[in-house]
């Protein structure tokens, strides 16, 4: 990480989709990048992770706790995607 790049956090783009970035308006950017509509979300459809989903324990297959969305969140190294669920 760049010394003038701001730590990453976790906003919700839409309604499933968790963006790893700098501020509202990078996740904003990276999900139009990939969205079939360019447009399609805006600064509206922005809103920041809080404590309540980023430390849920998420389990693996067998039922083991495996990781966090904070852990993951820590973990990216760049923007991007970070994680999403099913309606």
């Amino acid at each position: 990480m760049s010394a003038s790049s701001k730590p990453l956090q976790a906003y919700w783009v839409g309604d499933c989709d968790l963006w790893a970035a700098e501020d509202e308006a990078q996740a904003l950017a990276l999900a139009n990048a990939i969205a079939a509509d360019p447009a399609c979300y805006s600064l509206d459809d922005v809103v920041p992770a809080g404590a309540d989903v980023l430390d849920v324990r998420l389990a693996d297959e067998e039922g083991k706790v495996a990781w966090t969305l904070r852990g993951m969140l820590q973990a990216q190294t760049a923007p991007g995607y970070l994680a999403g669920i099913e309606p």
